[in-house]
């Protein structure tokens, strides 16, 4: 799965029955996304080194696709995650890195 942030704050969401990977792709910085209203109010929760936190409702809600057991295999994607420590405690956030575009 790859979430590309654009130079304009728009959030696109791309590959999501690719669950064996989560990506942020964009030219801003990591900080300079968190502080874009759009990647704000619905999209990333949080920003670090290297990485953004993003919110597992948003990934949810994005799916448009039509893999009818999609929702079960992104449960089991953040299982790994979270044995990985790339998901919050309260399962609210899944951590991605980023790779310059």
């Amino acid at each position: 799965m790859k979430i590309r942030i654009e130079e304009d704050g728009r959030v696109l969401v791309e590959d999501m029955d690719d669950l064996g990977s989560l990506a942020v792709e964009s030219a801003l910085a990591p900080q300079r996304i968190a502080t874009l209203p759009q990647c704000q109010s619905h999209a990333i929760a949080r920003a670090e080194a290297g990485a953004l936190w993003i919110r597992i409702g948003f990934l949810v809600q994005s799916y448009q696709g039509t893999r009818a057991d999609w929702r079960a295999a992104f449960d089991r994607t953040l299982d790994y995650a979270a044995g990985r420590g790339w998901v919050d405690q309260g399962r609210t956030m899944v951590r991605a890195h980023i790779r310059s575009s």
